[in-house]
């Protein structure tokens, strides 16, 4: 909340993915009361036509500085108009996690950079799942001759000890 209110993020769009709708609503409630305007995207709320308003508004008003969602944001949509995208909670498959970072960033968007963060609580299991995650993207990504633009890459030797293992 300090970043959007009076930090970094405070004249930028931001979108924000929270996978559960309560703590969407938990929230919407606190970007209420701070003042920050906002729209939500999320399955709680279906009609595709408030789902364009939603965008275009996210788009086109000045005043509008974050789009909160779940994992309705995750295709069909094109939100380069933001550069930060923070993930409240953690994507446990790498490919979900490369899709939501594909809306922000695309061909069109005005950054050259976008960045990903990853909210992460300390001393609890979250703290191992970048590091798995990154395992599993790249193992996907020398079985596919791919290579993600989020994830590192493991070197060769890495990854004969992953597949030796």
């Amino acid at each position: 909340m300090e970043q959007l209110t009076e930090g970094d993020f405070s004249d930028e769009k931001v979108v924000i993915f929270i996978n559960t709708i309560k703590l969407v609503e938990a929230f919407q409630q606190r970007l209420e009361t701070a003042g920050i305007n906002q729209v939500t995207i999320w399955g709680k709320e279906s009609n595709s036509n408030l789902r364009a308003e939603r965008v275009e508004k996210f788009w086109n008003d000045p005043d509008c500085r974050v789009l909160v969602g779940t994992s309705a944001l995750e295709s069909s949509l094109n939100l380069q108009v933001a550069r930060r995208l923070i993930m409240v909670d953690t994507l446990l498959n790498p490919a979900r996690v490369t899709q939501l970072a594909g809306r922000v960033q695309r061909d069109g968007s005005a950054y050259k950079t976008v960045y990903l963060y990853n909210l992460m609580c300390r001393d609890t299991q979250e703290e191992n799942y970048l590091s798995k995650l990154e395992t599993e993207n790249a193992l996907a990504d020398s079985v596919w001759g791919t290579q993600s633009d989020i994830f590192e890459a493991l070197s060769p030797l890495e990854l004969l000890q992953l597949i030796s293992s």
